[in-house]
């Protein structure tokens, strides 16, 4: 039985995709002069292939929210998953987390948010540039705690490269929900090094 694989991306890079010179099954990042592969032109074979003979390869990766990444079948149309390591949850757009008792008392910014198994730093800023954050968990809820009554900016920053924000946020004694996620298609992209970290059934890796 062929394993899974799971992967990680230790350097995910802000430049797009779309700003690329295009290729084959690459695109050139003019920037850095490296040549970008696209995941989804590869079976998983092909792309451990690509890891063995260029180590540190740069890549362009789709990802869905439980974190598998887009890829061909193999030859005799069999799927193997390519799956990002860390956090990996199928329940990352879950209802948003209930609240306990010490937050209902103050003010505070809770929520759920698409993190694609990425970090996600969310960030409140008020009217005077006052800013207090919170990094989500895996599971993508995050609360930011003791938040003095006030009209906020609240800001989603993600490694995976996503950027979004939601204007008037009131805050007064107690609790304000802040979810929800920057696409509608609840995919990620993401260009970085590629690195395996382990798979299914077998000792963590590299």
């Amino acid at each position: 039985m062929m394993s899974d694989v799971y992967v990680n991306f230790p350097k995910p890079c802000d430049e797009r995709w779309e700003n690329m010179t295009p290729g084959e099954r690459h695109r050139t990042c003019s920037r850095c002069d490296r040549i970008v592969h696209d995941l989804s032109q590869y079976d998983v074979a092909g792309i451990e292939k690509l890891l063995r003979d260029e180590p540190g390869s740069c890549v362009r990766a789709s990802i869905d929210v439980s974190g598998v990444i887009d890829t061909r079948p193999d030859s005799h149309g069999r799927v193997r998953l390519m799956v990002v390591a860390i956090g990996v949850s199928a329940g990352l757009l879950m209802s948003p987390p209930a609240l306990a008792r010490d937050q209902r008392a103050k003010g505070a910014i809770v929520g759920t948010v698409q993190t694609f198994s990425f970090e996600t730093t969310v960030t409140a800023t008020d009217k005077s540039g006052n800013s207090y954050r919170a990094k989500a968990k895996s599971s993508g809820r995050y609360t930011i705690k003791n938040v003095p009554p006030g009209t906020y900016r609240v800001e989603f920053s993600s490694d995976c490269g996503e950027r979004w924000s939601v204007e008037d946020v009131v805050v007064a004694d107690r609790a304000v929900d802040v979810t929800g996620g920057p696409r509608d298609d609840q995919r990620c992209i993401v260009v970085g090094l590629l690195e395996i970290s382990g798979r299914r059934g077998e000792a963590e890796i590299g």
